[in-house]
């Protein structure tokens, strides 16, 4: 069945996907963008390899990668929101998502807060290179408050430097690793907004991206692009 499988997906991309010369692309991912998801490397690994290119996923800090991905230091980033193609022209997003994350909010306890508006009554911990916040652009946070990875934001709420922070169901292996289920908890039963994932190019490559995109497509089809 999988062999099958595969051979109608090597047709159909026979048949969608034209010759292009064949690139070696540089693409960073920060571990903080794909850790909810483990097979999101391995998805674009597959699409890349689809579409006849070689590709290197380097681990960045998130930052650094988006920067060095605008500059063309490297072709590219994963696991970026739709916000961030439409704030940065040197980028284009493979419009395919590659995955999705839905964002809990968690905190100290005793905060008022039975609604997600309600957030905006308290300080924010944000994460450096981290655009998942756009949803909420009434959010307080001092510069001196932003946490460059999710240890230190959880670090930072339990001193009180803070009061909550926007991240996937995950986060709670991090706080039962760490032993902090008695400073910091979750706020609601049911994540507050989910987002979809997308790989970017640097604009010079431009002309890959409709092959890419249906590669992307290509990869939905084959399990073993998904397999642990």
């Amino acid at each position: 069945m999988q062999a099958n499988l595969r051979i109608y997906i090597f047709v159909f991309l026979c048949s969608v996907i034209p010759v292009v010369s064949a690139e070696n692309f540089i693409l960073g991912y920060s571990p903080e963008h794909v850790f909810s998801d483990k097979n999101i490397l391995k998805r674009v690994t597959c699409a890349f390899n689809y579409a006849g290119h070689g590709v290197s996923l380097v681990q960045l800090p998130a930052k650094r990668s988006l920067e060095m991905s605008k500059r063309a230091n490297i072709d590219g980033d994963v696991g970026r929101i739709e916000q961030v193609y439409r704030e940065e022209s040197s980028l284009l997003p493979i419009m395919t998502p590659v995955s999705s994350i839905d964002l809990w909010v968690y905190g100290r306890p005793g905060l008022d807060i039975s609604h997600e508006s309600d957030v905006i009554n308290y300080t924010l911990v944000p994460i450096l290179g981290i655009r998942y916040f756009e949803r909420f652009p009434h959010t307080i946070y001092k510069r001196s408050n932003q946490a460059s990875s999710l240890t230190g934001a959880l670090s930072m709420i339990r001193a009180k430097r803070g009061d909550y922070t926007f991240w996937s169901k995950d986060i709670g292996m991090e706080i039962n690793r760490r032993h902090l289920n008695q400073h910091i908890i979750s706020y609601f039963d049911e994540p507050i907004d989910q987002q979809y994932l997308f790989t970017m190019l640097n604009r010079k490559h431009k002309k890959y991206i409709p092959d890419l995109e249906k590669a992307y497509l290509a990869t939905q089809m084959d399990y073993s692009c998904a397999a642990q």
